[in-house]
């Protein structure tokens, strides 16, 4: 008998229903208090203001990035109708959130992390936090493996609860201990929303 060789798989988790982008943004306070004037000015709350493209322009901004941005990400949240499709080599499974958190089982199917997500503040500065909320397929992760081992994912959360954010979104995926790296989305925006830290 020869070697055999096992041709490895290729899986993808595909992440469906809502999740978000947010961009953090450290404005020194000279230039948030041109912003904030501007607000009480026009009577537009903050993200008819930080979201509308041409008053920021108006104000020497690009885009959202050109804001002083400290941070950016994506993720999916933690909401009621979200699911996730894992697909291995032929075979698909779906698998939707009270499963995925592990609701009325005896012992969590996938390893989870959840860590506060925490802003480190410096005087002179104001922190906001731009989000907006998405909905369609928000993340993608593939990876190649022989036979998949649910045990070894661990799923990285974001709290939102310490920035005035009551989410929890996705923030990592790992896959024996390696990270796997986000294949893109295809989703549109829903909501968007402001909050000064």
């Amino acid at each position: 008998m020869g070697n055999k060789k096992f041709r490895k798989l290729m899986v993808s988790l595909n992440f469906y229903g809502e999740g978000l982008r947010y961009w953090l943004c450290e404005i020194p306070l000279v230039e948030f208090d041109v912003i904030q004037y501007q607000k009480e000015r026009t009577g537009k709350d903050w993200e008819q203001l930080f979201f509308d493209l041409t008053f920021l322009e108006g104000l020497g901004y690009n885009n959202w990035e050109s804001i002083h941005l400290l941070e950016e990400g994506k993720g999916w949240i933690i909401a009621e109708r979200n699911k996730i499709e894992i697909k291995n080599g032929r075979k698909k499974r779906v698998v939707k959130l009270d499963e995925f958190l592990g609701d009325n089982m005896l012992f969590q199917t996938f390893p989870k992390k959840v860590i506060p997500f925490e802003i480190v503040q410096k005087d002179g500065y104001q922190y906001v936090l731009l989000v907006q909320v998405d909905a369609g397929k928000i993340n993608k992760y593939e990876l190649e493996s022989n036979k998949l081992d649910l045990d070894k994912f661990l799923f990285q959360f974001f709290d939102g609860r310490g920035v005035e954010l009551d989410l929890m979104w996705l923030t990592k995926v790992e896959y024996d201990g390696k990270e796997l790296f986000d294949q893109g989305d295809d989703c549109l925006t829903r909501q968007n929303m402001v909050r000064i830290l």
